[in-house]
């Protein structure tokens, strides 16, 4: 990670440094900061001055290297910031960082930041978009960054065509040292929630519960047919009125169970009680350009997947069990027991998506990169 090394890295993101469900973000920052000179984390800002205030006397360090920082704007979100804002957030950045030259690092996540970028002319900046990226959209912006990391190969593709010294396929993936098996082995813990008196296998799904990702027709459906198997589903529910309707119908059913509120480093303890880990999205837009972390979380505990047709994942088709429609669903857990898992196989897919090594193909990409221009 030779490019990362003694640099100041601003990570400019639409995820805040402790939401739990999408923490492969933060990995990467945790992963450097050993590294690098200084990592800055910018939440999502806020539109409260007091709140603003707070924080920024908190100014939470979660390392020595590792500063996070919610900076105050006329608007809630990074996305789409305009020319105002944009220059509010360059003076308070100033503030925070000092003078930003060519040891700096300009890490856009998940949005770009085109109208703040482009007035750091010496900067290396990076763009990792989010799952609702548009490359046909974002040309102009894209053109503003010295490297892009699609995840899903249809954009990369995209990128490759019009860009072709910029793009490197992106992927998610999770902590090691917490989705670890001899780690939760060798503690030897079984969470009381899934201490079933049954033998029943137990099929899981790890994330966010929305309606406008999860496809709970089908869930219901799969709930309702297989009696003969515990449906898990672990994450937080964001409330909406057709989510809980939902909830409400699998909440009365026997085999499924739902588990609110854990901290990141107890769900390895739960996947691993798992015989299965299930992704049932629906495919619309957004889950199209998703690549979810979900798949190495459960790939790490050497558990497989069973997975809507999510375009990322296909890449994977001889260790994941991939369903075009309701009907593979049905037929996959049908033969539950025929499945052949390769545990191994399993665990090095998630070790190659780890931050570490995603980190070096980066770094060695980024210094060709530079040998050639």
């Amino acid at each position: 990670m030779l490019f990362f090394k003694n640099k100041i890295v601003i990570f400019l993101t639409k995820t805040n440094w402790d939401y739990y469900l999408h923490p492969y973000r933060t990995l990467y920052a945790k992963e450097l900061y050993k590294l690098v000179k200084k990592i800055y984390w910018i939440n999502q800002p806020t539109r409260n001055p007091l709140k603003f205030i707070a924080e920024y006397f908190k100014n939470k360090k979660v390392s020595q290297s590792v500063v996070v920082f919610t900076p105050f704007l006329l608007c809630c979100t990074h996305e789409k910031m305009t020319k105002l804002n944009a220059c509010i957030l360059r003076f308070q950045i100033f503030i925070l960082v000092g003078k930003i030259n060519n040891r700096t690092i300009l890490w856009s996540v998940y949005c770009s930041h085109k109208n703040f970028i482009t007035h750091f002319p010496c900067a290396y900046k990076i763009y990792w978009p989010g799952d609702l990226f548009d490359p046909s959209s974002e040309q102009i912006s894209c053109k503003e960054y010295d490297l892009l990391m699609p995840l899903t190969e249809q954009n990369y593709n995209y990128i490759k065509d019009r860009f072709p010294d910029k793009a490197i396929l992106s992927t998610t993936g999770c902590d090691e040292n917490i989705f670890s098996i001899k780690r939760v082995q060798k503690q030897d813990f079984v969470p009381f929630e899934l201490q079933f008196s049954d033998n029943l296998k137990i099929i899981g799904y790890v994330g966010n519960i929305s309606d406008f990702r999860l496809d709970f027709e089908l869930i219901i459906k799969i709930v309702d047919k297989f009696t003969n198997l515990r449906f898990v589903f672990i994450g937080i529910s964001d409330k909406s009125k057709a989510t809980e309707s939902y909830l409400s119908t699998l909440k009365r059913k026997s085999n499924f169970k739902l588990i609110e509120n854990l901290e990141y480093n107890q769900i390895p303890f739960y996947i691993n009680q798992f015989y299965a880990g299930i992704i049932p999205y629906k495919l619309n837009h957004f889950n199209l350009g998703t690549n979810p972390n979900k798949f190495y979380e459960y790939s790490s505990m050497g558990k497989i997947t069973i997975s809507s047709d999510i375009p990322s994942l296909r890449k994977y088709h001889s260790s994941i069990l991939i369903c075009k429609n309701e009907q593979d669903w049905i037929n996959q857990l049908s033969n539950y027991l025929d499945w052949k898992i390769d545990t191994l196989k399993l665990i090095s897919i998630a070790t190659n998506a780890s931050p570490k090594k995603s980190l070096e193909r980066l770094s060695n990409f980024i210094l060709n990169q530079n040998r050639s221009s």
